[in-house]
């Protein structure tokens, strides 16, 4: 079930048809995942992804942030979360554009 107030938030910002997907983090190969998604979509689509993501403010010094980490990818059967930055380099590489990202 897709949350309905994050498609809401993007619908007045992109028009034309948006495909939605999850679960990227679990794909060894991101940028190759991305490609693939980059290679069907038709001219002129968008796409929306939603990452588990590790952002700036995370201190690899802190104990408590690898915790709450670790406690993330036990729960949801993840493997190493990877930057904000490593997600958005993957996107581009693979062709898009990153026209907005919401950290959460």
């Amino acid at each position: 079930m897709v949350n309905q107030g994050i498609l809401d938030l993007f619908m007045g910002f992109m028009d034309g048809l948006i495909y939605f997907s999850i679960a990227h983090c679990l794909f060894h190969a991101l940028c190759g995942c991305y490609k693939e998604i980059y290679r069907v979509l038709k001219p002129g689509q968008c796409f929306m992804a939603f990452e588990w993501c590790i952002t700036d403010y995370f201190d690899p010094k802190n104990q408590e942030h690898h915790k709450i980490k670790a406690e993330i990818e036990i729960g949801d059967g993840l493997p190493d979360i990877r930057y904000t930055r490593q997600c958005l380099e993957a996107l581009k590489q693979a062709g898009f554009e990153a026209r907005l990202y919401i950290p959460f």
